[in-house]
């Protein structure tokens, strides 16, 4: 028995329909979620926790720099709209950190509008600007230029 409840059936069906985008050992599920309480929670990393562990090494209710949510109170997942295309996440992890626990990134849009992000490891979600959205983004690349922007908060959900 896992240190977390076991991912209910119709969850992982829906995760089944969400492309991950992948780092080494794990596959990163960004979700936008609706709890049992009927609150909305997007940017949602749903994971496996033995994964989740050998990568992070601790778990996110014992670390005071990440968000999570339990997994008994989520209703619903779908994909996040405010993740990468799962493609070009997969590409900037597999360039690897840019910094110290981090990732430094421009992101490119079919206008040739670049925007430059900063932020830890984890680097599915971005703030899009206005009228931007994931089907607008083409490219991806290490670094950047100009005055980077935080990408936002988001939270973990581990199952067993």
């Amino acid at each position: 028995m896992g240190r977390y409840p076991k991912l209910p059936e119709h969850l992982k069906q829906a995760l089944r329909q969400i492309e991950p985008s992948r780092a080494q050992l794990i596959s990163y599920y960004p979700c936008i979620v609706t709890m049992q309480s009927g609150r909305v929670l997007d940017r949602v990393y749903f994971q496996e926790e033995l994964t989740y562990f050998k990568v992070w090494g601790v778990y996110p209710e014992e670390d005071s720099g990440k968000s999570w949510i339990k997994i008994d109170e989520v209703a619903s997942v779908a994909e996040s709209p405010s993740r990468l295309p799962a493609a070009l996440a997969t590409e900037l992890y597999d360039a690897g950190e840019t910094g110290m626990g981090g990732h430094e990134f421009t992101v490119e849009f079919s206008d040739g509008r670049k925007e430059f992000f900063v932020g830890g490891n984890a680097v599915d979600f971005i703030e899009y600007p206005p009228g931007k959205s994931l089907k607008d983004v083409v490219d991806v690349r290490q670094k950047g230029r100009g005055t980077p922007q935080r990408r936002p908060p988001y939270f973990w959900c581990l199952y067993s």
